[in-house]
């Protein structure tokens, strides 16, 4: 496994496990019918935002954090602000790259199974919630074949399938036993099930072919240990990833072997094809507009999503951030097999197959091993601190440290970085100044010689135009909305848009008219006949008072009333009253209510059409495929795209729009406010690259920043920590006789090293001396081969470090631990001024 840094961080961890689980919940919500409910959409963003910023505060107060980690962090977050700029996924990226550092600082593991419980208990929520009856029934049908793949509560019917896939894979990747009949017998069921309701074929195939494979390691340990099987571990991720760009790039029609690949891959070449013409591979990604169906459908004519995680991330995010993630899932397959981990190497196998045709590799909610990426890399060619020493001295002490890296708290880091705010700030201004200037003088340039007059007619005519365009477009994309609005309100209240099309229970029954003047064989030619059909045809759909029904069912009037339909058959003087819902007994009630109601219109009918009887035929209740309902729910589903897809375009040309800069001729407060503009740009930027750039300093230091971060560093004991600004020390005197005299074993000659400052330090000797009369006490800010040092540290039987924040060194203070290591002598513990 890959090693962290030890330390006491398990408030940060608790925190981090914590509201992991509630992002991963969100997430997996989202992926559901939930969605369509009118408030999930601010509350889970709120939810998100929280969870986030609760991580982030835990790790400034409660984390740690060395130069590589600074690098590694730094990198990601610049690497995090680019791609926001450019992509509209900005969400995305910000989980991903919290995600990515931070998980270098917990138990990853332990964080796996997190994942896997709160994922599988979500899973299994949604698909509680579809079945009763909580989320509506949806189902679609596989073009020219009789299959129903079920949405289970999701909004798409793959969705159940690739969670179960990478819960199963995460399972095994932190799993410490072989594969049993047991979990093989679950997984296989499981797999069966979905498959049976959603007809997710690619994964189905996958996750036995993975089951498979842990079977033939359980059976043949040895075959895993060959070379071959690392290269697979290690190189497939990539390779994969220039097969695949490799084809959509070269993919032509015209080409019988690229037509026939794409064929195989459900066109996902040739719309990866179309996607990098679109939208073109860039080093920080782009905004990218996807087309993949919604409600009842599954595909349809103007489908477009690139399906392979490794082109999709290329777009969508970047090609730096792609490299990144596979470089890191390369470091981390070639130490799983480093260390004898087979199940996790083959999981690794398995998710980069998978990510060879699916989008999933990106998204936390179904890929926990990204939290591996940022320690594959912070963590790269380092020996872990091991726990604490039974003994102190020889060789356990030299192991008690690792020189090259030491350990800062955030919090520490970020107030020293807060103690220069003057520095930053000044220089910040001055970038911001120097801006400002550059763009006053370039204004200036630009509009010596022109005309003032001209400049301001034209100006005016473009501000005019601007300001008519905004109007325009604000009431456009206010009108979308309320439209798109009224829409999702229908769709989320309809009982019929809930019936499933598939299972739809009609129940119906066949009303006659006769009379002395016709009969069903002339009744098509009876005027009156007609009139009469007509009239129950029109009390039915607009005059049927249904508010008692209502009330009864818990049903809004006005969807209740498209639960009812008539048929009219005026060749036979016949008239069908239809009720439809997903249950038989429903159904019949709706349709019992309406013939009660028609007995109302009987008297009325008979006064305007002269005497007529009614008979009626049993009411008949049976499951049914509505075909009609199926093109209902694929038009509402169309009618919905097609409005969000044209906001969105109208929304990006709004956004597009540029407000006329008022040239600097034109006054100079215009000049003014547009070159203040761009120097508070230049500000923001001075002062993030300035705090940056200030931290990396203050870690490449190598000095001592605080007595946590000192006695983690070289496994000390803290015998006592001084306020630099406390005048009466006395009660600190006495903590640090008490602790020097506990953890010496009852040492007389103590040696005091470190550079502190010499009046803090007679005055900490005076006070020890004071309270331990029968120590002899010396001290030394160097240990090398001079006699003077040497002689004291022989003389000595233990040793206390006496260091100072900010001005001890730790290129001397390894130096002077190196010595007493080699000395064997006893190591008491740390005393730090601050």
């Amino acid at each position: 496994m890959l090693s962290r840094i030890r330390q006491d961080n398990s408030i940060f961890e608790r925190i981090f496990y914590m509201m992991y689980s509630v992002i991963i919940f969100m997430n997996i919500m989202s992926s559901s019918q939930i969605t369509e409910w009118r408030l999930w959409g601010h509350l889970n963003t709120a939810v998100l935002g929280v969870a986030l910023a609760v991580i982030l505060i835990a790790y400034l107060v409660y984390g740690y954090i060395d130069r590589r980690a600074f690098l590694v962090g730094a990198v990601l977050l610049i690497l995090c602000l680019l791609i926001r700029q450019q992509s509209d996924k900005g969400r995305d990226i910000i989980y991903f790259t919290a995600f990515a550092y931070l998980g270098a600082f917990i138990d990853r593991e332990k964080a796996v199974r997190r994942h896997v419980i709160i994922a599988s208990a979500t899973v299994i929520l949604v698909i509680i919630l579809y079945y009763s009856g909580v989320f509506y029934s949806r189902s679609i049908g596989r073009s020219g074949e009789d299959i129903v793949r079920e949405y289970l509560g999701f909004n798409y019917t793959t969705y159940a399938a690739n969670f179960l896939f990478h819960i199963v894979i995460a399972y095994f990747f932190v799993k410490k036993k072989q594969i049993n009949l047991i979990e093989t017998g679950i997984i296989v069921a499981l797999n069966i099930i979905i498959f049976r309701l959603t007809d997710t074929q690619a994964v189905f195939y996958e996750l036995f072919a993975f089951l498979a494979v842990l079977w033939i390691i359980r059976v043949f340990p040895r075959l895993f240990r060959y070379r071959i099987f690392k290269i697979l571990t290690t190189w497939l991720m990539p390779v994969l990833a220039l097969i695949i760009f490799a084809l959509s790039i070269l993919y032509s029609s015209d080409s019988n072997i690229l037509s026939k690949a794409d064929k195989a891959l459900s066109g996902r070449l040739s719309l990866a094809n179309e996607a990098i013409s679109r939208y073109g591979i860039h080093p920080f990604g782009n905004k990218t507009e996807w087309s993949t169906g919604i409600l009842g459908e599954d595909r349809f004519d103007d489908y477009f999503y690139v399906d392979s995680s490794y082109i999709n991330i290329s777009l969508t995010f970047g090609v730096i951030i792609l490299i990144f993630i596979i470089i890191g899932f390369m470091i981390l397959g070639r130490r799983m097999h480093n260390e004898g981990k087979y199940l996790a190497c083959v999981a690794l196998i398995f998710l980069a197959l998978h990510s060879f045709t699916d989008p999933q590799l990106f998204e936390p909610r179904y890929d926990p091993m990204i939290l591996y990426l940022g320690a594959a890399y912070i963590y790269k060619g380092k020996i872990p601190l091991e726990g604490t020493l039974s003994e102190e001295n020889g060789e356990n002490l030299m192991n008690a440290y690792q020189k090259n890296e030491r350990e800062i708290r955030v919090r520490t880091l970020a107030l020293r970085v807060l103690k220069k705010w003057y520095i930053i700030l000044i220089v910040a201004a001055a970038i911001g100044a120097l801006g400002t200037a550059y763009r006053v003088a370039s204004n200036y340039k630009s509009i010596s010689g022109s005309d003032t007059a001209t400049t301001q007619e034209e100006y005016q005519k473009k501000l005019d135009e601007y300001n008519r365009n905004v109007d325009t477009y604000k009431k456009t994309l206010d009108d979308m909305e309320a439209n798109i609005q009224s829409k999702l309100d229908y769709i989320a209240s309809s009982e019929l848009l809930k019936i499933d099309p598939n299972r739809e229970s009609l129940a119906n029954v066949h009303m006659y008219f006769v009379s002395d003047d016709f009969s069903s064989q002339n009744a098509e030619t009876d005027y009156n006949a007609n009139r009469i059909i007509d009239s129950y045809a029109t009390f039915l759909s607009s005059g049927i008072d249904l508010k008692p029904l209502s009330e009864e069912m818990g049903i809004e009037e006005i969807y209740l009333q498209e639960l009812l339909s008539t048929g009219k058959d005026y060749s036979t003087g016949s008239f069908t009253i239809y009720a439809k819902s997903n249950d038989p007994a429903k159904s019949r009630q709706i349709l019992e209510y309406a013939i009660a109601q028609t007995d109302t219109l009987y008297n009325k009918a008979v006064s305007d059409f002269g005497d007529f009887k009614v008979t009626a035929d049993p009411i008949r209740v049976n499951e049914v495929i509505d075909s009609s309902l199926q093109s209902t729910i694929n038009n509402k589903a169309t009618e919905l795209k097609n409005l969000e897809n044209s906001m969105k375009q109208v929304k990006q040309s709004y956004e597009k729009l540029e407000k006329p800069q008022a040239p600097a001729s034109l006054g100079k407060k215009s000049g003014i406010k547009d070159a203040l503009s761009f120097g508070a740009k230049c500000f923001a930027a001075g002062l993030g690259g300035m705090i940056l750039l200030t931290a990396l300093v203050i870690i490449c230091r190598r000095r001592v920043l605080s007595p946590d971060e000192l006695n983690k560093t070289y496994n000390l004991k803290e015998v006592a920590v001084i306020k630099k600004n406390t005048s009466d020390n006395s009660d600190i005197y006495d903590i640090a006789s008490e602790n020097i005299a506990e953890f010496s074993d009852g040492a007389k000659n103590v040696l005091l090293v470190g550079n502190a400052p010499n009046k803090q330090l007679f005055d900490l000797m005076t006070g020890i001396k004071e309270r331990l009369p029968e120590t002899q006490l010396d001290h030394t800010v160097k240990i090398n081969e001079s006699k003077e040092s040497l002689d004291k540290l022989k003389n000595s039987d233990a040793v206390v470090f006496v260091e100072k924040t900010g001005r001890s060194n730790y290129k001397t203070i390894d130096k002077n631990f190196d010595y007493v290591a080699n000395w064997g002598k006893k190591l008491i513990g740390s005393i730090v001024f601050q």
